[in-house]
């Protein structure tokens, strides 16, 4: 149930778990295969200790965890990695009409 408190803070090494959940049910919603929580919770451990990669947002409405955004600094081999890597420019859009229907 919403509550209609919606914050928005930096995530912390102590949310990884909720992270890891909502993570893994973003890869279910774009039937994205192969998720690996062992070598997520990794990634998201380093991420954690080396803020100056990237940051980790986390949403919340009231105390439940109802989002996330992860934004790290990367080098690519450019748009080939991100389609070997299950993103493609419309993941957010249906993401987010999802999200707004009833």
């Amino acid at each position: 149930m919403r509550s209609n408190e919606l914050v928005i803070r930096l995530a912390e090494a102590s949310d990884s778990s909720a992270l890891i959940s909502l993570i893994e049910r973003y890869w279910e919603f774009e039937q994205i295969e192969g998720f690996n929580p062992a070598r997520t919770t990794n990634l998201l451990a380093d991420l954690f200790h080396a803020p100056h990669r990237g940051q980790i947002w986390l949403a919340q409405d009231g105390g439940l965890r109802v989002g996330y955004l992860i934004a790290a600094y990367l080098f690519t081999r450019g748009l080939r990695f991100y389609e070997q890597h299950g993103f493609d420019s419309l993941s957010g859009y249906r993401l987010l009409n999802k999200s707004l229907r009833p």
